[in-house]
């Protein structure tokens, strides 16, 4: 075993296929809940997902939840960002 250690795992992992196992930290994750982690590391289209992983199980249970008063908001499309805070 070859133990490595990159300054930047995902530029790395991006350009290079010479590694069978990473592990490093995702606290600095963009918000609090566990979608940002699942989306983007193991849906097929997940920016982080370096491995390929495909698990149609898991990718359908990785969904984006949109909650908002349909009375009060029309039109309203959601796009691939990270997340909306709307309020008053």
């Amino acid at each position: 075993m070859e133990i490595r250690q990159i300054d930047t795992p995902e530029d790395y992992m991006a350009s290079n296929r010479d590694w069978d196992l990473a592990t490093y930290s995702n606290l600095t994750a963009l918000r609090g809940d566990a979608g940002y982690y699942l989306s983007t590391t193991y849906h097929p289209t997940g920016g982080l997902n370096f491995s390929g992983t495909e698990e149609p199980e898991l990718t359908t249970t990785i969904n984006s939840i949109v909650a908002y008063n349909e009375y009060k908001v029309t039109n309203w499309v959601t796009t691939r960002s990270e997340y909306y805070m709307i309020s008053n």
